[in-house]
């Protein structure tokens, strides 16, 4: 049977791979053997042009952190234009040893929820001020302005509180933080003069 399956070229792979393990802080060490071993097995690789896929996407400081990091911990052999790239780039270093240092005093713990440690890393992975600022915004976004929305849905309680007719049902996101805040007072005032 002549099946094709499309996959990846090398130069995406490599890229998405350090993409991927950047994004969660590089926890895990088969993600870095997985790239050593990419590169080991491809020796005839045109670093130029992998190089410049990820200057192009503003991603080239999560190729070389990790390939750095394949270099440091595994001892892959890198192209000097590729480990001249790396001392070029004090800000992957800094990352790289931090990497190193959580990985090994084992701190690393990814969270569903926000992390600031996480939020500041991302930041300090990115080349481009957009790139930045576009993660700020998304971050804010999910983190601050989707919780605060989720909390405002009108629930059942709203309706039992207040019951409106169907074309009023836009006013229970009014209700909603009036009967919340009942709730809060009334608890607050119990707790106080249970005692009593």
């Amino acid at each position: 049977m002549d099946i094709k399956v499309p996959n990846l070229g090398l130069e995406d792979l490599l890229v998405i791979l350090c993409v991927h393990g950047s994004k969660h802080l590089w926890e895990r060490l088969a993600w870095i053997c997985d790239l050593a071993e990419l590169i080991r097995i491809h020796q005839q690789t045109d670093w130029e042009q992998i190089m410049a896929k990820a200057k192009k996407l503003g991603t080239e400081r999560m190729l070389l952190l990790g390939l750095y990091l394949a270099h440091n911990l595994l001892e892959t052999t890198l192209p000097e234009p590729v480990n001249q790239r790396i001392r070029a780039d004090l800000e992957c270093q800094k990352l790289t040893f931090e990497v190193c240092q959580d990985f090994f005093n084992q701190t690393i713990s990814q969270t569903e929820g926000f992390s600031f440690k996480t939020f500041k890393f991302h930041i300090r992975m990115m080349e481009r001020q957009q790139d930045k600022i576009h993660y700020c915004i998304g971050s804010f976004w999910r983190w601050i302005i989707l919780p605060i929305l989720h909390k405002m849905m009108p629930t059942f309680q709203d309706q039992q509180f207040l019951s409106l007719p169907k074309y009023l049902d836009f006013l229970y996101y009014l209700i909603r933080p009036i009967r919340l805040t009942r709730n809060l007072v009334v608890t607050i005032w119990q707790r106080l003069f249970s005692g009593v």
